[in-house]
């Protein structure tokens, strides 16, 4: 019973002294197995250079025109709003909207188109025919929403921006209907 026993030990010894020695080997390297070998030196590497900062080469101009800027009671007014994109830049618009800005809420009633929000409105210049209903001051302004691209990725984008304060001037006067009044 003894001679199984110590075999069993003599075979397990050889086994871990062998796989040891073969580990020791991998991890030195040629340099132990060939002594006339050179010596293994560390590969220099390149030293990172800094990344410039990213400058976005999209531009994008919008603008507003209200013509006249004094408005009478019951007047249309003409307002155009032009989109101006730097040159091999993508700026597809999916919405414009041209917002009544001021205390008096809004002062003019959208005739054509006949809402603020325009979905994809095509080319530009494009123009909203407006019509004072009360009067008061108002700031009209623009904005965009679309997609920028300039070769390198698509992005949504917003750009906005405001008139000179658009004044409506009068009230309106009360009709006389005699059949209601009685008369």
């Amino acid at each position: 019973m003894k001679k199984p026993a110590l075999t069993a030990v003599l075979v397990t010894f050889a086994v871990t002294a062998t796989a040891l020695f073969l580990l020791l080997a991998a991890l030195a390297g040629p340099a132990v197995a060939r002594p006339d070998s050179p010596a293994i030196t560390a590969t220099p590497s390149v030293t990172p250079e800094a990344t410039p900062p990213y400058t976005d080469p999209f531009s994008a101009t919008l603008k507003i025109a209200a013509d006249p800027s004094l408005v009478a009671f019951g007047e249309e007014l003409l307002v155009t709003i032009d989109l101006e994109v730097v040159e091999g830049c993508q700026y597809p618009v999916l919405e414009l909207t041209l917002y009544q800005d001021g205390e008096d809420g809004a002062l003019f009633a959208y005739i054509d188109p006949s809402t603020a929000v325009v979905n994809v409105p095509g080319s530009f210049p494009y123009t909203y025919r407006l019509q004072a209903i009360r009067s008061g001051a108002v700031s009209l302004r623009a904005q965009t929403y679309g997609e920028r691209n300039c070769n390198d990725f698509w992005n949504w984008h917003y750009l906005s921006t405001s008139a000179l304060p658009t004044t409506v001037s009068g009230e309106a006067s009360p009709t006389y209907l005699p059949l209601i009044a009685g008369e």
